[in-house]
């Protein structure tokens, strides 16, 4: 699927796009997401968690949850409320594990371990 494209576009190369393209290219894949998440696109949030604990992709995949989260609790205007209203619940049920990788990353570079 072109999500899918775009996606492993963006992670195989985020370091070497200009940061506006990597940006906007993030932005399109979270749009995608509030129409398609969770029904049609069940992968989006695994995929954004495994970029997140890999070191190539890690850069890439903090930007997309940041996208993600900042888009989702504010998806009013861009989709029907009850849409909205339905990724914001989702969302919440996701929070927990957002907070536990959130920890994980800060934990490792906290450690040294860079970014």
């Amino acid at each position: 699927a072109m999500r899918d494209s775009l996606l492993n576009y963006l992670l195989q190369r985020h370091a070497s796009l200009p940061a506006f393209v990597s940006t906007k290219l993030a932005k399109v894949i979270v749009d995608i997401g509030k129409f398609d998440w969770p029904q049609r696109y069940p992968e989006l949030l695994p995929r954004i968690h495994a970029a997140i604990t890999q070191a190539s992709t890690a850069s890439a995949g903090l930007v997309l949850l940041r996208l993600l989260l900042e888009e989702f609790s504010d998806a009013r205007g861009d989709v029907p409320s009850a849409r909205a209203a339905e990724i914001r619940m989702q969302i919440h049920s996701h929070v927990i594990q957002i907070r536990q990788l959130l920890f994980e990353v800060l934990q490792h570079c906290l450690a040294g371990g860079g970014g």
